[in-house]
């Protein structure tokens, strides 16, 4: 069995959150198989689109439980709410996890690994040397660095646009082997990438 890379399940994560395309249509842009696709998606304790509602009386008892020190094991089994839907009530309630890999920092879940990332990025490291180094995802790279650039917290990498570039290729290619129609403006906008550098990507890409 091939195995799924971190950049595939953060290229499904973004997608499946961020756009309205169909779930067959996200597998197939991410090179994942459809059921890998939810495996995914439970692992990152995101709630299926399709599962049905589950009622607000249900919902508020487990979240108490949960309040009260209950074990999750113990509420899952009295509840009728899943693993995802709870963590996600819990999350929207602003409750804070027990054994969260995450500390608070101004009322925001930062990554423990933040500090490295930035560190690491500064000795000018590139996305993917510090993804294999740290063990975090490409996504949460992109993101830590992107969001300290712009607050002027570092200064910019002489190796991001080069990093860029290939990122932005990647995602063309996928868009390019994809059987179905594909938004690029919904696509940049969930992976957070300059929509019009993307869609001349895609154009090389069909054009090669």
């Amino acid at each position: 069995m091939k195995k799924i890379s971190k950049k595939q399940k953060d290229c499904v994560i973004a997608l499946y959150q961020g756009t309205d395309l169909p779930n067959y249509t996200i597998a197939k842009i991410c090179g994942v198989a459809t059921g890998t696709m939810y495996k995914i998606l439970e692992e990152r304790n995101v709630i299926p689109k399709r599962l049905t509602e589950i009622s607000v009386d249900e919902v508020d008892k487990a979240v108490a439980m949960y309040e009260s020190g209950c074990k999750v094991s113990d509420i899952l089994e009295h509840c009728n709410v899943s693993q995802p839907r709870l963590y996600a009530e819990i999350d929207a309630r602003g409750i804070e996890r027990r054994n969260c890999r995450y500390t608070q920092i101004r009322g925001t879940r930062v990554h423990p690994k933040r500090k490295q990332i930035l560190k690491e990025y500064q000795k000018g490291h590139s996305y993917s040397e510090i993804e294999r180094k740290l063990g975090v995802s490409d996504m949460t790279v992109r993101k830590y660095v992107e969001q300290a650039i712009e607050a002027g917290e570092i200064k910019i990498s002489k190796r991001y646009e080069t990093q860029e570039a290939e990122y932005l290729q990647d995602v063309a290619s996928v868009i390019v082997r994809s059987t179905q129609e594909v938004s690029i403006r919904e696509v940049a906008k969930a992976l957070k990438v300059d929509e019009k550098k993307l869609y001349y990507r895609v154009t090389r890409a069909k054009n090669k």
